[in-house]
């Protein structure tokens, strides 16, 4: 039986830094929010979404120059692997760049990602 979903992703991020002769380090706090929205596949997959929602925290540690600053981390539970990665820079007190959040389920067998424009002021 092969089984699929849809989920829906939202969150926040946030970034402390110190900027010292062209060195940033520092940390991003990321909340998600992960709702099943719906399901697909073979007969035995039913077609109503499971009624699942999940919220997770995460702490990156970002380092690199004011013009590149980047972060990843990775968590797994049970057969569910989140990656999240952030790559940007720091200009004029405002930093931007993009966030990709990876999904991988059941050892490969699912996996979905996409990238969420990144500014913070």
């Amino acid at each position: 039986m092969i089984c699929g979903g849809t989920f829906t992703v939202a969150g926040s991020m946030t970034m402390k830094l110190e900027e010292s002769g062209g060195t940033a380090r520092g940390q991003a706090d990321i909340t998600l929010t992960e709702t099943k929205t719906g399901k697909f596949g073979d007969a035995g997959c039913g077609t109503a979404p499971d009624a699942r929602s999940a919220n997770e925290s995460f702490s990156c540690p970002v380092a690199g120059g004011s013009g590149s600053l980047a972060c990843s981390v990775q968590r797994t539970s049970g057969t569910a692997t989140v990656s999240l990665s952030f790559s940007g820079s720091l200009a004029a007190g405002v930093i931007s760049g993009s966030l990709t959040y990876a999904r991988n389920e059941d050892n490969g067998r699912t996996t979905g990602s996409t990238t969420f424009p990144i500014t913070l002021r």
